[in-house]
């Protein structure tokens, strides 16, 4: 499939790949921090559940040993993919992350 050059998804990409961190208000960045120390302390503690081990161990059976993307809970590494894949499973399987904000 050839790359996309235009459309919607070009233009956002785009912009992501130009932007510059002073080009965001600091009290965007801030916020940012907070979200991602979130979702970073939701991953950890929800690595720990069985569940999360199982996904990670699949993650590790089906991914590319040589591959270098970290797992959340793992000292092993698999496939950008397959990590994603347990480390999004593993930030949401409390279900503790904060995606509701009352002020913002």
């Amino acid at each position: 499939m050839p790359p996309v050059r235009t459309g919607p998804t070009r233009r956002i990409a785009d912009f992501a790949a130009s932007l510059r961190p002073e080009d965001i208000p600091e009290p965007v960045r801030a916020t940012w921090r907070l979200h991602v120390a979130d979702t970073l302390a939701c991953a950890a503690a929800g690595a720990l559940l069985p569940m999360a081990a199982d996904v990670r161990r699949f993650a590790q059976a089906a991914g590319n040993p040589a591959a270098h993307a970290p797992v959340i809970g793992s000292p092993h590494r698999t496939s950008p993919m397959l990590a994603a894949l347990a480390n999004a499973f593993s930030a949401n399987a409390l279900d503790f992350d904060d995606g509701f904000e009352r002020n913002g």
